[in-house]
This record gives structure tokens, C-alpha cells and sequence, in this order.
């Protein structure tokens, strides 16, 4: 509770709205924070959870910023594993409008953010697999992604569709 994560390279990743930067908590000059702030700061969800107060700064979810930082991996990496359920596939959306307005709204900008930044790290030659959630996942998810309701039925429909989702992203990386 008072310290950081044991492994060197871990990192938690916020987004400091005033300054208009993220910030990859455990990183070299980053602000000193326990992992339990960090974590707090990395799940500040804008309109679900208050922004986070570390080092006189406010802090909300990196992922106001950028859907999974991919562009902040280390240069000297071979294979990166990015797990992006808000983002997905050009063109794949959850179903009816209440899909359509969580595409337009969330899902299509994050989207497009995660590929650019992907196609970043791709270029420098790292294997890049993006295991993000197809139709078939979105279906059982919802277009409430924060519904508590759903919850029970989000992790049955997980537990059918994630062996292909990831079989397929492996695929596609050529792991």
C-alpha cells in the first residue's frame, strides 16, 4: 500500500488534464506515487470517478488521452500485448443505437488512436498483438460498458468469445 509495484517496469498511466500530458507513473521523473494512487489516478474515468490529487497535480484516466499509451513502450522491446476492450476493429460496433452512439462517441476515436499509435511502434519493427473485442464480444458486453447490471452476463459472454479474440489477434501478429 505505501510502495510501488515489485517488477521495474511496470507502469500505470494517467492523464493530467491541466498540463494536457500523461504521465507513466514508476517511469524515470515521473511524480512519486504509491501504485495504490496510481491505480486510483489510472481509473479516474471523466463523469464516473473524481480526478485523483498527486504531487499538488490532478490526475483521470490515461485513457482520456490515449486508449492504452502503446506510443510510451520502451524502445528496446521485441513483442508488446495490448488488451484494449475500448477500442476495436475499423468499422466493428456494438449493436442497435445505443452501439451506434458508444461508436460515434467513444469507441471510433479511441479506435483510431490505438491503431496510429500501434502502427507507431510497428514501424520501429515491434510486434504489436492487439487483442481488442470484435462484434461478437461487443454484443455480449453491451453499449453500457459501466453497467453493473450486465455484469454477470458481460463474463459469460467473455468466457465464449475471448478464446477466439485472442486466437485471432495472434494470428493476425503472426505469434
Amino acid at each position: 500500500p505505501d510502495g510501488w509495484l515489485p517488477h521495474p517496469g511496470a507502469r500505470l498511466v494517467a492523464y493530467d488534464p491541466r498540463r494536457g500530458e500523461r504521465v507513466a507513473f514508476g517511469a524515470p521523473h515521473a511524480p512519486a506515487a504509491t501504485a495504490g494512487e496510481a491505480l486510483r489516478a489510472s481509473w479516474a474515468v471523466p463523469a464516473w470517478m473524481p480526478p485523483v490529487s498527486i504531487d499538488d497535480r490532478l490526475f483521470v484516466d490515461g485513457g482520456a488521452a490515449s486508449t492504452a499509451s502503446v506510443d510510451l513502450v520502451p524502445g528496446d522491446v521485441d513483442e508488446v500485448y495490448v488488451i484494449a476492450p475500448m477500442a476495436s476493429t475499423p468499422g466493428t460496433r456494438g449493436p442497435g443505437l445505443g452501439g451506434l452512439a458508444e461508436h460515434i462517441a467513444l469507441r471510433n476515436p479511441m479506435s483510431t488512436i490505438l491503431f496510429d499509435e500501434i502502427a507507431a511502434v510497428q514501424a520501429r519493427g515491434v510486434t504489436v498483438v492487439a487483442i481488442t473485442p470484435g462484434a461478437r464480444d461487443l454484443r455480449g458486453l453491451g453499449w453500457n460498458f459501466m453497467s453493473r447490471a450486465r455484469r454477470a452476463e458481460a463474463f459469460e459472454a467473455a468466457r465464449r468469445t475471448a478464446p477466439a479474440t485472442v486466437g485471432k489477434a495472434l494470428a493476425e501478429a503472426g505469434v
